[in-house]
């Protein structure tokens, strides 16, 4: 027979569990996005428009180009380290969902600035991908972040 420690310790990890699984399809998004909507902008022709329209801009998208491969990466990290129980992952977490929230806003911002040069109906799905990963990095950092901070399993985990 179990005591209520030891149930408690067993089934400690509960909300845990969702994330654990937001951070393991979280770079499939990333690299789906950044498959679907970065590197045709770099490879299909439209970076060099974008460059003689605004140098600006064209730098954002080199920012994006670089960055996403490294929030990728950095996501594969956290997921070692999560298991690890590296003291660093809340951190990490936060910064990772937060850097890619801002990535995808500056794509739509350009995305934006692109469509007074662009067919609409091109501009407008592509409007509306950008705004779905928004809507979906946003709702992992709605779910992530406050627990990570304010939970006390969170902190017996990863805070020693």
């Amino acid at each position: 027979m179990q005591t209520n420690a030891e149930v408690e310790t067993k089934h400690s990890f509960g909300f845990m569990y969702i994330i654990i699984f937001i951070f393991l399809i979280f770079p499939i998004n990333v690299l789906a996005y950044y498959k679907i909507e970065v590197l045709p902008m770099i490879f299909n022709g439209s970076f060099p428009i974008l460059f003689n329209l605004s140098k600006l801009w064209s730098f954002i998208v080199l920012i994006d180009f670089i960055l996403m491969p490294i929030i990728i990466i950095l996501s594969y990290v956290i997921i070692v380290l999560f298991f690890k129980r590296s003291k660093y992952v809340p951190k990490l977490i936060t910064l990772t969902l937060i850097g890619y929230l801002i990535l995808l806003l500056l794509d739509l911002l350009a995305n934006n600035f692109l469509s007074n040069y662009s067919n609409e109906t091109y501009m407008n799905a592509v409007n509306d991908r950008i705004t779905k990963s928004i809507f979906r990095t946003f709702l992992y950092i709605l779910v992530t972040i406050p627990y990570l901070f304010i939970s006390k399993k969170t902190k017996e985990i990863f805070i020693r």
